[in-house]
């Protein structure tokens, strides 16, 4: 099977989980492990790269799901099953090295027993100084855009 373009997959997705609960919003990040050699120890979204298993042959050449790849991501760094037509989109940036990044979130009324989930408030993303670079940037954006949405679109899961 043949991929478009060349054959590396240049696109990465994050998920950020959003905990809606007593009218506040809260999202849930994981920390990088102390001994990862990419920016150690500190608050990221839930994502990796697109990988060929969530590419799907049409007509002989493989097209990959995003989608597909943010609910792969959320069970292996979460352990958290989603439904991936839930995700809403929500950023796409283009990194100085040509890779893309997806971002989505994934809105919860009540807490998931998932792993590794750190969940902050709006207030305590602004106090916090271990993010990773750009990541509370992403997060405040992600605030600012739920708060003008209301609380009309929330999923149960």
């Amino acid at each position: 099977m043949r991929m478009a373009g060349n054959d590396e997959i240049r696109c990465s997705v994050t998920v950020m989980p959003v905990l809606f609960s007593s009218g506040k919003y809260r999202i849930g990040f994981v920390r990088r492990h102390g001994n990862d050699s990419y920016l150690p120890g500190t608050l990221v979204a839930p994502g990796g790269k697109l990988e060929r298993k969530d590419g799907k042959p049409v007509h002989g050449v493989m097209y990959f799901s995003p989608e597909d790849g943010a609910a792969r991501e959320m069970l292996e760094e979460c352990n958290l099953k989603i439904s991936k037509e839930k995700l809403q989109y929500f950023c796409g940036l283009t990194l100085p090295n040509g890779k893309v990044v997806l971002s989505f979130y994934y809105l919860f009324d009540r807490e998931p027993k998932g792993k590794r989930l750190i969940y902050l408030s709006e207030a305590e993303t602004r106090k916090r100084k271990d993010f990773a670079p750009g990541m509370e940037f992403e997060a405040l954006m992600l605030f600012k855009k739920l708060r003008a949405r209301g609380k009309s679109t929330h999923s149960r899961d």
